[in-house]
This record gives structure tokens, C-alpha cells and sequence, in this order.
């Protein structure tokens, strides 16, 4: 996590999630409730993930992929999250456009 965005991740999934404070200004209910909150989005390791698409939980279906270079680790940054994998390799992913900088 860091101070715009919560990343989680199984075993072959990578969910994230952009979220904004409600501490920055002081609005109606009415006003929060018509402004949306945050973006969300999940992808498959094995696919790059695509900003265009939208992301419905109750709707979803995780890729049937598999892989067998499992993640093993996350971290984030204020500008870029890493995806470790059992391999060894590293993905780099930018924020908050989550784009596929480098593999390591």
C-alpha cells in the first residue's frame, strides 16, 4: 500500500486498487456519493494489464492461464509496484496508469 493505492495479490492474480482520501475537502453526502471513489482493476500475471478495461467484481472471471512462476511478493512505491515471482524475476509496473515498465 502506499498513499494512493492498495495492491494485493494471490498466487497468479494482481488486484489493485486507487483510491483517494476524504480528507482533502469537505463535501455533502450527496456530492461523495455522486463522485467516484477510487479505481479498481485486476489481471492475470501472465497477461499486461489494461487500463481501457472495466473492472466489475460480480462479474469478473479469473483467465483460465495457470502459471508456474507463481508471485511470491509485492511492494509499492509512490510511483511504481513490483511483482516478485518464484523465479526470481521482478515485473515493474508504473502508477497509476499500470503499465508494464521492466521485468528484472
Amino acid at each position: 500500500m502506499n498513499q494512493t493505492h492498495v495492491i494485493v495479490a494471490s498466487e497468479d492474480v494482481v488486484y489493485f486498487w486507487q483510491y483517494r482520501s476524504s480528507h482533502s475537502k469537505v463535501q455533502s453526502l450527496e456530492q461523495e456519493k455522486k463522485k467516484k471513489q477510487g479505481k479498481e482493476n485486476a489481471f492475470h500475471i501472465e497477461e499486461l494489464p489494461n487500463a481501457n478495461s472495466i473492472y466489475d467484481k460480480e462479474s469478473w472471471i479469473k483467465p483460465d492461464l495457470g502459471s508456474t512462476d507463481l508471485i511470491c511478493s509485492i511492494a509499492a512505491g509512490p510511483e511504481s509496484f513490483i511483482v516478485g515471482r518464484q523465479s526470481g524475476t521482478v515485473n515493474k509496473y508504473s502508477l497509476p496508469y499500470i503499465q508494464l515498465e521492466n521485468k528484472l
